[in-house]
């Protein structure tokens, strides 16, 4: 019975092969294939509002007790901030934002430089204190990073670049006596793992309870992947989770190279403390 089943699978499969063998079928099921994915968190993580990234203040409402420390990294002009204050409140939290870009800083100041609790800082954080070069096609480019990519196959060229400083979240912590971290945010166009090894001692002291990062087209500029995000919080206490848009998470039990997807994905790690089952 077993032989047939398999046989008959083979045979439907086969069938299937033949039929999509065209242009048109293979368009449509590449087209299904991109709107499924989606709605699983592939390709869903360009703006916090349709990423389903709210899910991180339910968990700290929930879960944590205010006032709340926030760390921002690469905040743009605002709009993971602007997020943060819509579901937490003015003055629940403080928000630490890092922005290098003197353009989008100068936007970033005046949208949210008089809220309460917000404090922004016009540097990237990284793997340690340094000057390095930012790139970008535009000042203020949501694209800006410290690799200069190659997005020729999109029309977009880095061509501006300007002089910025970095500073690791460790230093950074150290300096304003901040004891712990309720949500580190990382969007930093390819250089997650910097600021990851910038933190890695807060990480592994359990002193931040929830990282959250994007992972897409930026990490073939700068050759990493998920594998690599993978291993380092297998060296801490936290557990991996997949954002979808539908504000569900879903674990990541064990590495497969078919999370290798290079399509702007949201990812949050966990203390198993803040889960709430040290076996989870």
């Amino acid at each position: 019975m077993k032989k047939r089943i398999e046989s008959l699978k083979g045979t439907v499969r086969l069938s299937i092969a033949r039929v999509s063998a065209n242009p048109m079928a293979q368009a449509l099921m590449g087209r299904l294939a991109n709107n499924l994915q989606f709605y699983m968190g592939i390709g869903s993580g360009g703006t916090p509002d349709a990423s389903g990234e709210g899910i991180l203040f339910d968990l700290l409402l929930s879960r944590r007790s205010p006032p709340y420390c926030i760390i921002d990294a690469g905040a743009n002009i605002g709009q993971f901030a602007s997020l943060a204050l819509r579901f937490l409140g003015e003055g629940s939290s403080t928000i630490h934002c890092f922005e290098p870009s003197q353009s989008a800083y100068s936007v970033l100041q005046e949208k949210l430089g008089t809220h309460d609790g917000v404090l922004a800082s016009q540097l990237a954080l990284g793997r340690e204190n340094a000057s390095r070069t930012l790139f970008y096609d535009r000042p203020g480019s949501t694209l800006a990073s410290l690799t200069k990519r190659n997005l020729d196959f999109l029309g977009i060229e880095f061509s501006g670049s300007e002089q910025v400083r970095t500073e690791s979240l460790g230093s950074y912590c150290n300096r304003l006596k901040i004891p712990s971290v309720d949500l580190l945010k990382i969007d930093v166009e390819g250089h997650e793992l910097d600021v990851l090894a910038g933190a890695e001692e807060l990480i592994l002291g359990g002193k931040i309870a929830m990282v959250s990062f994007e992972f897409g087209g930026c990490n073939i500029s700068t050759r990493t992947f998920f594998q690599d995000f993978y291993s380092f919080f297998s060296r801490t206490d936290m557990r991996l989770y997949r954002i979808t848009p539908g504000s569900t998470l879903v674990p990541i039990d064990q590495y497969r190279e078919e999370l290798e997807q290079f399509r702007t994905t949201n990812f949050v790690a966990l203390s198993r403390s803040l889960i709430g089952d040290p076996s989870a």
